[in-house]
This record gives C-alpha cells, sequence and structure tokens, in this order.
C-alpha cells in the first residue's frame, strides 16, 4: 500500500494514547497473570478489569480515526482510569478504597461508545 492510501488517524496524540493503554493493559495482565497466589475471585476480577481495560483502549483508537471530537476517546480514558484502576488496585493490595470510583468509570465508558455512535 502506498503512503498516500494510508488512512491517518485524526487525531494523531489520541491514536499514541490508545496504543499506550493497550500496551499497559497487556503488561497489567502479565503481571497478574503470574500470581499464583490469588484465589479465583480476585483472578476472575482482574481478568475482567484487564478485558474493560483494553475494550477501552480500542474506543480510544476507534475515535483518534473515526470521531470527529476528543469527547468519546477522553470518557474511555476515563473508564478506564475509573472502572479498572480501582479493580487493579484492589487486587493487588486489598483495599476497597478505590472502589467508589467505578460506577463513575462504568457510566463514563457507556458514554464513550454512545457518544462515538452519535459524533
Amino acid at each position: 500500500m502506498s503512503e498516500n492510501n494510508k488512512q491517518k488517524p485524526k487525531y494523531r496524540n489520541l491514536w499514541k494514547a490508545g496504543c499506550c493503554m493497550a500496551s499497559l493493559t497487556i503488561i497489567m495482565a502479565s503481571i497478574g497473570g503470574h500470581k499464583y497466589e490469588w484465589s479465583a475471585h480476585k483472578k476472575y476480577l482482574f481478568s475482567e478489569a484487564t478485558k474493560y481495560s483494553l475494550a477501552n483502549s480500542i474506543g480510544v483508537l476507534l475515535s483518534a480515526l473515526y470521531s470527529d471530537t476528543i469527547y468519546p476517546a477522553c470518557f474511555f480514558i476515563i473508564g478506564s482510569l475509573c472502572f479498572s484502576g480501582p479493580i487493579m488496585y484492589k487486587c493487588f493490595t486489598d483495599s476497597n478504597a478505590l472502589s467508589k470510583f467505578a460506577p463513575i468509570g462504568g457510566i463514563a465508558m457507556i458514554l464513550g461508545w454512545g457518544l462515538l455512535a452519535i459524533l
């Protein structure tokens, strides 16, 4: 494919952010995957957190390519930080200190996908 036929992201920095998010998610999944002492429930929670984080990374990448605004990507980033972050924190520390942010992250993810669909 020639250089002129490649689709360039509208928001190059969001593209880079989405790639970094995906990379960090894979790193976190690798670290969590080696926690053999974790209970089955903790492993399940961590697995779900990494799935949602990767889905948000994909949302940021799609936003960089197809959205005319940065708002969907912002909601995906907030969703990942506020939903997946507290779950991962809980798995590593056994502390529920950040759990109150998880519902905000869930709402942000819903808004991100909704905005991506309409904007």
